[in-house]
């Protein structure tokens, strides 16, 4: 059931209190990789500095007493662990182009989940499920190969638009974009599903590639929630792309015959009810996702896979 919050009397009595005397605030750590800054642009190779940042430091606190230097050290200590239970990654120090290369690109850019739930770092306490990503080619879009007609190449499209082909056409949509969110030559796309813990405090976050000059793809990611024999485990899933359009969750409706998705919020509950639709480690639940028991080819089991997700990128709200 969905209902207006009302306020409560004691939010009442702070509101007449007012501020609290407690000075400034203290700076904020986002959380959110699509309120960062723009995951497309290049980095330039480091200048290599003239001096050691470690012996900088030194020089830093030279004539500081041995209590204070031993108290400096605790407070960046915990400065930094908080930050890391906050954002629940750790920096992951990127490679270091080849001379000639200046520049990196942004799937080379990796990162580390820390496995941190309820202040705990430990794998075993979550489980994976597996998420279906279908993403539709958006329209304005031209990638190589060009289409060839008469001798004469057509610059202005290629052979895999689906304006090409009538069956394929199915609006004339814009996609969803902003001045710096650029397209990569080869068609890539890097869709990133992250699951975010309501009942308990921790963060996953996988993606997966896609080829974005077909008219429709898709993979499958598998993200980790909280362990459900560890208690309650709700969760909300979301995908999303490098420029930060979201993409539309789907569940899958268990009453139906066909397997039919339908909208939904993304919030979902993870029980250990029948049917499971999790695997107790990366492994079991790649498992129970692909039929690899068929040796000829195997195939999905699309009854394991309780969500997918449809990154159209049109200007609609995903929900």
């Amino acid at each position: 059931m969905v209902h207006q919050d009302t306020i409560s009397p004691s939010m009442k009595a702070a509101r007449m209190m007012g501020p609290l005397p407690i000075g400034q605030r203290f700076p904020y750590f986002f959380i959110d990789p699509r309120t960062r800054g723009d995951p497309l642009q290049t980095t330039k190779l480091r200048k290599k500095q003239k001096k050691n940042s470690s012996a900088n430091f030194m020089s830093m606190m030279h004539g500081v007493s041995g209590d204070d230097r031993r108290h400096v050290g605790t407070v960046l200590n915990n400065a930094l662990l908080s930050w890391r239970s906050v954002t629940n990654e750790y920096p992951v120090t990127p490679i270091q182009p080849k001379v000639g290369n200046p520049v990196t690109s942004a799937f080379d850019r990796a990162f580390q989940n820390t496995f941190l739930l309820d202040g705990v770092a430990d794998a075993s306490r979550w489980v994976y499920i597996p998420v279906r990503i279908v993403y539709k080619r958006p329209n304005g879009q031209c990638f190589q190969p060009k289409l060839i007609q008469n001798g004469r190449v057509i610059e202005t499209q290629d052979m895999y638009a689906p304006s090409n082909y009538k069956n394929l056409q199915t609006g004339s949509n814009l996609s969803a974009t902003y001045a710096k969110c650029s397209v990569s030559n080869s068609g890539a796309e890097k869709i990133f599903v992250q699951a975010d813990g309501i009942s308990y405090t921790g963060k996953y976050k996988d993606y997966v590639i896609i080829d974005g000059r077909q008219p429709v793809s898709s993979a499958i990611a598998y993200v980790a929630v909280k362990n459900p024999n560890l208690g309650e485990s709700k969760v909300y899933i979301s995908a999303f792309d490098l420029c930060g359009r979201m993409c539309k969750p789907r569940c899958l409706n268990l009453k139906s015959v066909n397997g039919i998705y339908e909208q939904c919020s993304g919030a979902i509950i993870v029980t250990k009810d029948f049917p499971k639709m999790f695997g107790r480690n990366f492994g079991e639940a790649v498992s129970e996702t692909w039929n690899l028991k068929n040796k000829d080819c195997p195939d999905t089991i699309n009854s394991n896979i309780y969500m997918t997700f449809y990154c159209e990128n049109d200007s609609t709200w995903p929900w």
